[in-house]
Formats: structure tokens, C-alpha cells, sequence
């Protein structure tokens, strides 16, 4: 099997795992098993939507394009990647000269990662997470569709503490909250809605092969 084709069938298990072990930790904090909760806090994952075997750009590619129309819109000196992973969506960051941390609750993260291990940290993202410093941006791609509903407010709060404009990918599905949902979510933390910067980063997203990334952007900025 190419190497290539290799670390994208990983990614997709990682995304499996994480998925996992975010409603792991919701049955462990209502007590219930994983069958008990409801359907609408743990839902199943679009394959069309979420896996990387379905577009004719390998994952670590789409992941680059995404990432770089990112860097071209802030030019930012620091970022920080909440449910970084394995660090596809840093490692553009990084070729960049960005000062770039990531966090994920998933030691799994560690086992293959695409930047160095020092750059990841691991972190159980159902309770808040407070870095040292403020970062100039927040970058939270492919993970708010792994976290329960109840849990939602607190990594908007892990979000909207550590760093002064934030990009994040959101669910788009019948049973996930829609945009304003989570725009009121962000609202009710401090952090408004960047209508014109998130209607520009869509037009320089790449729509070709992945025509997921412009429809789940959305920009915030602290108030």
C-alpha cells in the first residue's frame, strides 16, 4: 500500500477513535452507558461529508489547502489548533514560520504525527482548556462534529479564552445545530460573528475536491 494512502486510511480511524472518546467521556459524566445517550448528542459521522477516501485530494492535501487560505487571510505569528489530531491541519502552519501548538484528547495523536511531537499536547477537551498565552488565532477544524451537544459550550469556551480571532469548522447536518446556533453559542462567550472575513475566506477556499470546507467556516473575533 503507497505510504500515502496508508497515513490517510490512519487518519480516518483516528477521526473513529476521537469520535469515540469524546462520547466516552459523556457517558462517563452522566453515568450512563454509551447505548443510553441520546442520538442527537453522539451522531454518526457523514462518510460523504467527513471521509478523506471520498475526494480525489488525499486528506493531508485538502487539510494544506484549507490551512494556507487560513494563513493567507490572518497572516498570523501564533496559532493554536484545538483537536489538532495528528497535526494536518498545523503542519502549513509550521512550514510557515507560525509559532503553531495543538490540543487533542486523543493520545492517539502522538503515534503518527505529521509535525513534531513537542507541538502536541494532550488534553482532555471536555473540561476548559486555558494555554499561557493568548494566541493570535484559534483554529478548530473537523471537531466540533465528534463533541456531545452538552459539551459544546465548553470548548467554545476553550475557543473563545485562547486567542482573539478564532476559525472553526462547524457540522453541517439535519441533527447538529445550524450556524446560528452556534454563532449565538460563540455570542453568549464573547466572541462575535466576522460576517465579511468569513464571506472572504470562503471565496479563497478551494471549492474543487472538497467542497465541504466553504459551506462549515465561520470567523469570530473577541468583542
Amino acid at each position: 500500500m503507497p505510504i500515502q494512502l496508508l497515513r490517510d486510511a490512519l487518519t480516518s480511524v483516528r477521526s473513529t477513535l476521537r469520535s469515540i472518546l469524546f462520547s466516552f467521556h459523556d457517558s462517563a459524566d452522566t453515568g450512563t452507558e454509551d447505548s443510553n445517550i441520546p442520538e442527537n448528542d453522539t451522531p454518526p459521522v457523514d462518510t460523504d461529508q467527513a471521509s478523506p477516501q471520498q475526494d480525489d485530494l488525499s486528506y493531508s492535501e485538502q487539510a494544506a489547502q484549507v490551512s494556507n487560505a487560513i494563513i493567507d487571510a490572518f497572516t498570523p505569528e501564533t496559532a493554536l489548533h484545538i483537536g489538532c489530531g495528528t497535526g494536518h491541519h498545523m503542519k502549513p502552519f509550521l512550514d510557515a514560520g507560525i509559532d503553531t501548538h495543538g490540543v487533542d484528547p486523543s493520545s492517539v495523536a502522538l503515534e503518527d504525527p505529521v509535525v513534531p511531537e513537542d507541538r502536541i499536547e494532550i488534553y482532555d477537551l471536555g473540561y476548559p482548556y486555558t494555554p499561557d498565552n493568548e494566541y493570535d488565532l484559534v483554529v478548530c477544524l473537523d471537531t466540533l462534529e465528534y463533541v456531545a451537544e452538552r459539551h459544546a459550550d465548553i470548548i467554545i469556551q476553550s475557543i473563545s479564552t485562547s486567542g482573539a480571532r478564532a476559525v472553526i469548522s462547524i457540522p453541517i447536518a439535519p441533527h447538529r445545530p445550524d450556524p446560528d446556533t452556534w454563532i449565538n453559542k460563540f455570542t453568549a462567550h464573547d466572541m462575535q460573528f466576522d460576517e465579511p472575513t468569513t464571506t472572504r475566506l470562503e471565496s479563497q477556499l478551494p471549492t474543487s475536491n472538497q467542497v465541504w470546507a466553504p459551506d462549515k467556516i465561520l470567523v469570530f473575533r473577541q468583542q
